[in-house]
């Protein structure tokens, strides 16, 4: 890095650093007193992914149930850390269906420099969990406790699965799940690396957490000039809705099949996360420009999204030789990343191959026909760099995504709902069974949505 583009890069943090003070986020330096625990999440998620090559596409029952333990040093701690990685070969391959590179995720969440790269998100959640924002905003890093560590990797599987087949799904996608222990006295601390719903955040105005209920759901709005960030609730929007124009049946539609997948495996009081921000001109007409993703150069092909590991086919129907992550080679026949052009069939003008399914996650290669599309209910994605949480309704960005749906019906929630229901109005609380959580939910957003 030359001195200029250091001077820069340093500007703009600055930059960033004034204006987030301002916003509820506060920057984790040296005086912070959650420090040293971002440095060890530094250390740890380095020294793990440069050590440990979990880089696997087709996915075994053994790979979900996997916890690979490490041990690291960090200059700031006299003696080893314990670092656990839980299913790294799961994550990695979900990181790869999603179009996020080994690099990109390892220089944003563990930064070799020694600067201050993570932001304490303050936050008003129950939880008492910590909340931290990587320097670009596009990870945010939540600990969690280990029952909840537990619940997910029992539903890891079904999970991954549910992106396989809605491959737009709203859900947060969580990207690396992992523990560190300072040593053999103290307890694990455990944490879950994800996408953040309101990523890129600069010019978001205004920031919603719908959960669909009444009580507890208002927040007090930011006074007039005030430039801290507030999540605003239920009880705030009111009559409001969320204009999504054309957008309005697809989103819609993949609410229905999240929380239906929420249903199954048994959990409740999740939110919609919501922001929202006015749509300029050239944002627009960029997605008037934009190709159906029923008719490419290729007839008959869908892909999920862009993708910028791959390369586009030659004329010959040839692809080149792909990134080192996937390490695959060429082919004329089949996808190239497969490498399987003995077992390739064609089948109306698109190829498929028996590993197809899962494998359309991330290639460009791979291809679907228009009936299996609609069935996956994939929509055209717009050029952002967050496209599957982005939706853009006639003259507002929505960014959108499901998070916190880790709690399950437990006896102690099943108390807690026969109390509530002595001094609240009927399903006026989010503590309710699954199944009427999710119909509630999704009644509540047709109610709001236009």
């Amino acid at each position: 890095m030359s001195k200029l583009t250091a001077v820069k890069r340093q500007g703009y943090f600055t930059h960033v650093r004034k204006r987030w003070k301002q916003k509820g986020v506060q920057e984790v330096d040296d005086q912070h007193p959650k420090y040293l625990f971002t440095q060890y999440i530094r250390h740890g998620v380095r020294s793990f992914l440069l050590n440990h090559d979990k880089k696997k596409m087709f996915l075994s029952k053994e790979d979900h149930e996997e916890v690979t333990r490490h041990e690291f040093t960090c200059p700031l701690h006299q003696s080893p850390i314990g670092f656990e990685s839980y299913a790294p070969g799961v994550f990695y391959s979900l990181r790869q269906r999603i179009g996020l590179s080994s690099v990109e995720y390892l220089e944003t969440v563990s930064p070799v420099d020694n600067q201050n790269f993570h932001y304490e998100f303050l936050t008003n959640s129950k939880s008492g969990q910590s909340f931290f924002l990587t320097r670009n905003q596009q990870y945010m890093i939540k600990t969690i406790a280990k029952s909840e560590v537990d619940f997910f990797m029992r539903i890891l599987d079904k999970y991954i699965q549910h992106f396989e087949s809605f491959p737009h799904s709203l859900l947060v996608k969580f990207v690396g799940m992992y523990s560190i222990q300072v040593s053999k006295f103290k307890k694990p601390v455990h944490f879950v690396v994800m996408l953040s719903i309101y990523y890129p955040g600069e010019r978001i105005q205004y920031r919603y957490d719908i959960k669909g209920c009444k009580i507890g759901r208002f927040t007090k709005p930011a006074e007039d000039g005030s430039n801290v960030v507030v999540i605003l609730k239920e009880q705030n929007l009111k009559d409001g809705k969320l204009f999504l124009g054309q957008q309005k049946e697809w989103f819609l539609h993949q609410i229905e099949i999240d929380t239906k997948f929420l249903q199954t495996i048994g959990v409740l009081d999740y939110s919609l996360l919501v922001g929202m921000q006015s749509l300029q001109g050239d944002e627009q007409l960029q997605n008037h420009q934009m190709p159906s993703p029923h008719h490419t150069e290729h007839s008959n092909i869908t892909p999920l999204l862009k993708t910028s590991s791959l390369s586009t086919p030659n004329s010959q129907g040839t692809g080149a030789k792909c990134s080192s992550d996937s390490e695959c080679v060429s082919s004329s026949l089949g996808c190239p990343c497969l490498g399987r052009s003995s077992s390739a069939q064609t089948n109306g003008g698109a190829v498929t191959s028996p590993s197809m399914t899962s494998h359309t996650l991330t290639c460009t290669y791979a291809t679907i026909s228009s009936e299996e599309a609609s069935r996956q209910n994939r929509r055209l994605l717009p050029n952002d760099r967050n496209e599957l949480h982005v939706i853009d309704g006639d003259d507002q960005r929505y960014y959108l995504g499901i998070i916190d749906f880790f709690t399950r019906y437990t006896f102690k929630k099943k108390l807690a709902n026969a109390y509530k229901r002595v001094i609240y109005p009927k399903l006026s609380f989010s503590t309710v069974h699954p199944d009427i959580f999710a119909d509630r939910f999704r009644k509540y957003l047709e109610d709001h949505t236009a």
